[in-house]
């Protein structure tokens, strides 16, 4: 009796040595795709790693669990590209996956002045990322994009449907968009004007479309971008649902401002922060 006791005893402390070898497993696993630091909210900043480590060209990084509140959102990339509140989006905890989230009730927006993605005929290279949930997904809603008169360059959701637009150039297509959260990855290539430029969409790492355009029918868009509606005209759509981070990643010199396994770490890292399932494989910023 006193063997099988002993024996029991030995096989709770292998389980227990196994659950802790399993859980520091976990957590640096974690770390090397989502990266290091300490939040310091001492001063609406964030002080940790970029997202997977990717700081170039960088220029807007908005969290919802930091610098949200007093009418502005806190740009935690090294730019300060700080965002408007318009409205009356409101933060709330537990949003999405244990991580906050900020909530849109169909009349509110955020809006940064970033005038470099005015597409004025520069080379322009543009990666956005965006972690949402629609609260209502058969309703035609815009989920981020620069637009006035003319000009337009955005995506919107209408009825399950994904939609993007640059200029003259417009497509929508099925893409089964439910009230589940979603991982937006939008690439905007201005390589050559001459010949055309490209656009393309994908949902949690999968493409669900592109689009090519001539970037000059692009018109005068407005230099303030904007979260949660497609832009500033009559007919633009707002979101009714949450954002929990958005990302916009820009380079102007004719170069790619992120490459495809960057774009796929990035993606990792807010997959695994927001429990988003890929369509490819997870990859660590080492």
């Amino acid at each position: 009796m006193k063997w099988m006791i002993q024996s029991e005893l030995f096989s709770i402390y292998k389980r227990g040595l196994l659950f802790l070898f399993l859980t520091l497993c976990i957590q640096l696993d974690a770390q090397e795709i989502c990266g290091n630091g300490i939040d310091d909210n001492s001063d609406g900043r964030v002080d940790e790693s970029y997202p997977a480590d990717i700081e170039d060209y960088l220029i807007l990084w908005l969290k919802a669990d930091i610098g949200f509140g007093g009418g502005i959102w806190l740009d935690q990339s090294p730019h300060s590209n700080d965002a408007t509140i318009s409205g009356n989006p409101t933060q709330i905890s537990n949003g999405m996956n244990f991580n906050s989230a900020i909530d849109f009730d169909g009349n509110d927006e955020v809006y940064s002045n970033l005038p470099q993605l005015a597409f004025d005929g520069t080379a322009n290279h543009l990666v956005i990322f965006a972690v949402y949930q629609p609260d209502n997904s058969s309703t035609s809603q815009g989920i981020f994009g620069n637009q006035v008169g003319s000009g337009v360059s955005n995506v919107n959701v209408s009825n399950g449907n994904v939609s993007m637009g640059v200029g003259s150039g417009d497509i929508s297509v099925p893409s089964f968009f439910t009230d589940d959260v979603h991982l937006l990855t939008w690439v905007v290539d201005e390589e050559d004007i001459v010949e055309g430029s490209s656009s393309r969409i994908y949902r949690n790492g999968s493409l669900i479309t592109n689009l090519n355009y001539n970037e000059n029918s692009a018109g005068s868009v407005n230099s303030d971008f904007y979260i949660g509606s497609s832009g500033t005209n009559a007919s633009s759509l707002y979101l009714d649902g949450k954002v929990a981070e958005f990302l916009i990643y820009h380079r102007t010199d004719g170069n790619v401002s992120l490459n495809a396994n960057q774009i796929q770490k990035i993606e990792s890292y807010l997959a695994m922060k927001f429990g988003i399932e890929l369509s490819k494989d997870y990859l660590g910023h080492q």
